[in-house]
């Protein structure tokens, strides 16, 4: 998975010296004034950090962008670039990402609306602010004690409920939530982004439901053959199984995560064998 790290503050240099080490895959790294920035650029990511100078927005997404309305497209460079440069720079996108944009005078960190990808900062005691998409490597920066009040909330709990880092000094940037950063002062300035939905009169039927659901089916990617299905044996992976079947004329494989034991893979190797559908099985 695509990741970021970065520092902004007086000593960027410092920082580089600092990082050399702290990771033991293959980074590319990006430098300007005051900001260091080091990112795993793969084809999850977005980022016009080397391209020629056309403005002064540089840019990287972690993550993949979908656009919303009814055609679905996924974000590439381009698309990043557009909406980033308009000035409200509301993030009306679909699928699951996490980006910086930089700017002469600020610096932009942004997440996807539905909280799939998340942003950790702190600001040590020296002068700065240092910022990630992995916390692993966040916490080789800084002493953290765990804030049991928050981690409880996710006891047992797959996705964390509260949008509060389990770490005490560490801010955490989650749920279409984002921070911008003024360069000079480092001051920082926060914005809540409100993903409850708008709840309103106007009825969605069930054929509104599925027209949405085969939109984000139908997706293609550039240099990207072929689409495959993480089929569980449950029920939402089923419904979505069933439409590509319905609906998708192009070929599609399917896997399944889990022992020979559970329930899902058994279901799950009935399901595509009485469909005559590639299946693979990862244990």
């Amino acid at each position: 998975m695509s990741w970021f790290i970065g520092y902004i503050g007086e000593n960027p240099i410092a920082f580089k010296n600092a990082f050399h080490g702290k990771t033991k895959s293959k980074v590319n790294s990006y430098f300007e004034n005051n900001l260091c920035l080091f990112y795993d650029d793969n084809k999850n990511c977005s980022h016009n950090l080397n391209s020629p100078v056309t403005n002064n927005n540089r840019f990287i997404v972690c993550g993949i962008g979908i656009s919303s309305g009814e055609k679905r497209e996924i974000f590439y460079e381009k698309d990043w670039q557009g909406l980033l440069d308009k000035e409200e720079r509301i993030l009306k996108a679909d699928g699951h990402f996490a980006g910086v944009s930089v700017l002469d005078s600020q610096l932009f960190l942004f997440t996807d609306p539905i909280g799939l990808r998340d942003i950790y900062y702190i600001k040590p005691e020296h002068s700065g602010i240092i910022f990630s998409t992995r916390i692993d490597l966040l916490l080789k920066f800084v002493k953290a004690e765990i804030d049991l009040e928050t981690f409880g909330g996710r006891w047992l709990l797959y996705n964390q409920l509260s949008q509060k880092s389990i770490f005490k000094n560490i801010e955490r940037i989650v749920c279409g939530s984002s921070i911008v950063v003024d360069r000079k002062t480092m001051e920082i300035t926060k914005k809540h982004f409100n993903w409850l939905p708008e709840i309103s009169d106007d009825k969605r039927s069930e054929f509104d439901f599925e027209n949405d659901l085969v939109s984000l089916s139908n997706i293609t990617a550039e240099n990207i053959n072929g689409k495959s299905l993480m089929l569980s044996g449950g029920l939402d992976s089923r419904v979505l199984l069933s439409l590509l079947i319905k609906n998708n004329a192009d070929p599609f494989s399917v896997y399944t995560f889990g022992n020979d034991d559970q329930p899902d893979l058994r279901i799950a190797k009935n399901i595509t064998s009485h469909f005559k559908l590639p299946h693979s099985y990862i244990d």
